[in-house]
């Protein structure tokens, strides 16, 4: 972990492989979770450097991370899809005791690579391989909501990212054509698309204080940053 300024290392967290995926806890920004390429999460303490908690499971890679309200549960999306495994693709984690409060969020035999929380609606997204977003309440029993999804931008099997404006009114994506498409979070219509990159692009995110500003990157390295 390096320091913004300076780049110093300061702290180092040992994980037994590679990890995918970081999520702070925003009540508390010494406590994050992270996730691995061999099914394991975990929960650090940046004040003593341990690992606090590790949550186990047959999950394969685990693509995202994102905590709900109140940050005592939190939501994790892997990329193991079988005729027995959909229960896994996304779950719900109850932060301190490790258990599985909820598995039976989404069945379709797609992937979720990324995952973003509402700023202010209980409602989080996830971002499916089947070339849409699906909206999913962040109160038991986290149900998908079959009538409204974004759609419009294509996957074709990259790893792309979303991101909520942050007064919720927008929701981004990039996409595998280059652009990055703009939906309305409340109608789900596309609003605009934007060429930013020859090749894919692969993510965006919104600045949390500067308004309207966002940045994109692509699949061969470059960052954009948009106003």
């Amino acid at each position: 972990m390096p320091a913004c300024k300076s780049g110093k290392e300061l702290q180092v967290f040992e994980h037994p492989s590679y990890a995918t995926c970081i999520k702070t806890k925003r009540d508390d920004p010494s406590i994050f979770i992270t996730g691995t390429y061999n099914s394991s999460i975990f929960c650090w303490d940046i004040r003593t450097g341990q690992n606090e908690q590790e949550y186990r499971g047959k999950l394969g890679q685990i693509l995202d991370l994102e905590f709900l309200p109140g940050c005592e549960e939190f939501v994790s999306s892997c990329d193991v899809v079988s005729r027995d495994s959909a229960n896994r693709t996304i779950m719900v984690w109850d932060l301190r005791s490790t258990a599985v409060v909820s598995n039976q969020l989404y069945h379709e035999k797609y992937t979720c690579p990324c995952l973003r929380r509402h700023p202010s609606d209980s409602v989080f997204v996830a971002q499916s391989t089947a070339n849409y977003i699906a909206l999913f309440s962040t109160v038991r029993p986290y149900k998908m909501n079959k009538f409204k999804r974004y759609e419009g931008h294509q996957l074709e099997g990259y790893r792309i990212g979303c991101d909520f404006s942050p007064d919720g009114t927008l929701l981004n994506t990039g996409s595998c054509d280059g652009r990055v498409y703009v939906y309305d979070y409340r109608t789900s219509r596309i609003l605009k698309t934007l060429q930013c990159h020859a090749g894919p692009c692969t993510d965006v995110a919104w600045h949390p204080v500067l308004p309207g500003v966002m940045a994109s990157c692509s699949w061969d390295g470059a960052v954009h940053v948009w106003q």
